[in-house]
């Protein structure tokens, strides 16, 4: 499929692996528009490897990003053999900045292949996961203490960000929740206080 869009598209660009066996491991792919949108936008990137099609039982990663008008732009996909640091670093060429899951063998791969890249969480991709952690354990205090994340969240100060949290805790009883101190010890990577004077800008 893709050597037939290139013969019809000079400017579309795939590359693949094959193993021992001489049978397809990993494929990546991107059209012109793509290209030249990450030529202009890529500073910034999305990756989003945690769908797996269903058919081949295979994770399928998604390079996005966002343009100067906010909106969502596509990079590329990649059809990885594995969820695991091999097929990860094979899938990774370096921006200036990745948002990623919380995939630790992801992280790994990012740390060993971009040590000078900027590793963040993306923010919607944890948000996702807020009401199966959550919900239970909040009730009807759940939409408040989402609020409040928010406003954490978003606040200037790396201080201010660090009583408000410790208050928050307090206030809903938090103190034992395993998923709140996994995201406070994770703070520097996805908190806009901590990336804010470093790499992102709103």
């Amino acid at each position: 499929m893709c050597r037939n869009i290139k013969e019809k598209d000079p400017n579309f660009k795939f590359e693949c692996t094959v193993d021992s066996n001489n049978r397809l491991e990993n494929i990546a792919w991107s059209y012109a528009s793509s290209i030249q949108a990450y030529e202009i936008f890529g500073d910034a990137v999305v990756f989003y490897a945690a769908h797996r099609l269903t058919a081949l039982d295979k994770p399928l990663g998604i390079w996005v990003g966002v343009n100067n008008h906010g909106v969502p732009c596509f990079f590329g996909c990649e059809l990885l053999c594995e969820e695991n640091l091999r097929s990860f670093l094979w899938a990774l060429k370096a921006p200036q900045t990745i948002l990623t899951d919380q995939n630790m063998c992801l992280k790994e791969a990012i740390a060993t292949e971009w040590p000078a890249t900027k590793h963040a969480l993306c923010i919607w991709m944890i948000v996702v996961k807020f009401p199966s952690w959550f919900n239970a354990v909040l009730g009807e205090h759940y939409n408040e203490w989402k609020a409040e994340f928010f406003r954490l969240y978003n606040l200037e100060s790396i201080e201010d960000f660090e009583l408000g949290w410790r208050d928050m805790v307090n206030s809903f009883g938090l103190h034992t929740n395993r998923h709140i101190a996994n995201l406070f010890a994770l703070r520097m990577q996805w908190a806009l206080p901590y990336l804010r004077s470093n790499f992102l800008r709103e």
